[in-house]
């Protein structure tokens, strides 16, 4: 059973009915949950998402809010916190993988979830 990292757009798609992959992203959701497999993310991603929601989305505060209260609260979401040893390994990653297109994001997400 292999657990999904979830980045800002896919949350947003999954929250926002207006957005093009809405539909899509809540079929694989609800598969993920009756496989309960577990949904990985960061607190750089919810932060990514809060801005999103607040602007341009246009989400009203209170509904932000609800939606990261859910996140936070949910036992099918794991939220990886990046902190300074994890942003250093992330940095180090990166930087030893010229060969490699990633953001540092992207590396974060990669060494983070090594230990998932």
């Amino acid at each position: 059973m292999k657990n999904l990292f979830v980045d800002t757009s896919g949350w947003a798609e999954l929250i926002d009915a207006d957005l093009p992959h809405h539909a899509k992203c809540v079929n694989i959701y609800h598969q993920l949950c009756r496989e309960r497999r577990k949904l990985i993310t960061s607190n750089y991603v919810i932060t990514e998402l809060v801005a999103l929601l607040a602007s341009p989305l246009r989400f009203p505060r209170r509904q932000i809010i609800t939606v990261v209260q859910s996140l936070r609260q949910s036992s099918q979401v794991e939220i990886i916190h990046v902190d300074q040893l994890l942003d250093s390994l992330s940095w180090q990653f990166f930087s030893q993988r010229e060969d490699k297109n990633w953001s540092l994001y992207a590396s974060t997400r990669i060494v983070g979830s090594l230990d998932h």
